[in-house]
């Protein structure tokens, strides 16, 4: 693995890290302990790097052998692992805001998608 990969793979868990943090704030009101945020922060940066490793390096791979390097296509990729939520809750779980949680698990994985072509082009 070349080490301009392992650079985008590191931005991709610090915007987890970052995007999990406004998360557990926007939920708490703002009003989360400082020991607890930390510690749900890194749950989070590895939740998104975990899906990141197993969801969109696979496609990325693939986009690469195929030529195909657009911002869009990375946009739909980051985005898709949040339909599990709507699944899930077909399954039987249950959400406080089903259509908020979506948002922002799109809106995440948009992020993570974003960070990581960033990274990925400018050493490309």
């Amino acid at each position: 693995m070349n080490k301009h990969l392992l650079l985008a793979l590191l931005a991709v868990f610090a915007s987890g890290l970052f995007n999990a943090a406004i998360y557990i704030l926007w939920v708490s009101g703002g009003q989360a302990e400082i020991g607890f945020l930390l510690i749900m922060s890194i749950v989070g940066g590895a939740v998104v790097l975990g899906i990141t490793i197993v969801w969109g390096l696979p496609l990325y791979f693939l986009l690469k052998i195929k030529g195909i390097q657009s911002f869009p296509k990375y946009l739909a990729i980051g985005a898709v692992p949040s339909l599990i939520i709507p699944i899930d809750h077909m399954l039987g779980a249950r959400y406080g805001n089903l259509v908020g949680e979506v948002i922002f698990m799109c809106y995440v994985g948009m992020v993570a998608a974003t960070v990581f072509w960033c990274v990925e082009r400018r050493n490309a």
